[in-house]
């Protein structure tokens, strides 16, 4: 006779069958499960469908990836956003929209742990404060070559081209650097906020947020302004001058003339 356990593990189990929404003791498969994934964790007891789906039994139209388990402990609740922090997905895993609470997907999962497929193209997939898959891939710099759709944006008007540059995966030769979000934040406020230089022909560090905060001010703290930068008294509305925030980070020109009329006021 085959345990649960057995069938679970001989790929024989069919993918119906509610033997996956049964439940084994955590230590009966800690060691199989970290043979297979060293840093695998959670709480006893372990759902089959979990065994299942990080062993490479769960078939891929099982309606077990969607089995929701401790709704109230885990926000990652569902059978298949946990184990693609472990594994890859089976080829041909198609139900990328299963979703948490808070519309945070498999795929959303499967791009923070790069576990997407190559022909992934659902990259739209928004949780439900418009948080799309590939705002994701985007923070981790995962895009495939050829991703074009920058302009999906967050309920916010954050686009992709905004989350790229802040993470410094835009392509060189971007040009709608003046796309704002809600907060007339621009994408060349999103670059440098995260640090990394304009392009070498940018000009327009005049472009203010809703703060009063310039492309300037965001730059001036990592050191990228032009030599020939002349702003250096623009104030957001908090009295903070792009020459205060270059001073505090330590990046003044070295013969720069301070007077207190750049101070914070």
């Amino acid at each position: 006779m085959w345990t649960e356990l057995a069938l679970v593990l001989s790929g024989r189990l069919d993918a119906q069958s509610p033997v996956w929404e049964s439940e084994v003791p955590l230590k009966n498969v800690l060691e199989l499960l970290r043979e297979k994934c060293p840093n695998f964790y959670y709480d006893d007891p372990v759902p089959l469908a979990l065994v299942g789906a990080i062993c490479g039994t769960l078939p891929v139209d099982s309606p077990y990836w969607n089995l929701q388990v401790r709704p109230d402990k885990k926000p990652e609740n569902r059978i298949a956003l946990i184990a693609v922090r472990y594994v890859q997905l089976p080829a041909g895993f198609w139900q990328w929209g299963i979703q948490n609470w808070v519309g945070w997907t498999v795929a959303h999962q499967a791009a923070k742990f790069k576990r997407l497929p190559p022909d992934f193209d659902q990259w739209h997939i928004r949780t439900k404060r418009g948080w799309c898959v590939a705002h994701v891939a985007a923070t981790n710099k995962s895009l495939p070559a050829g991703f074009s759709d920058w302009g999906l944006t967050d309920n916010y008007n954050w686009t992709i081209a905004h989350a790229a540059g802040q993470f410094g995966c835009l392509p060189a030769d971007f040009k709608n650097l003046y796309w704002k979000d809600d907060l007339d934040r621009t994408v060349a406020h999103a670059i440098a906020m995260g640090g990394h230089p304009l392009p070498p022909d940018f000009t327009h560090w005049e472009w203010t947020d809703a703060f009063g905060r310039t492309v300037a001010h965001e730059t001036a703290p990592f050191g990228h302004l032009p030599a020939n930068f002349k702003g250096w008294h623009w104030r957001d509305k908090r009295g903070r001058t792009v020459a205060y925030e270059a001073k505090k980070h330590g990046h003044l020109p070295p013969n720069f003339q301070w007077t207190d009329d750049f101070d914070w006021k």
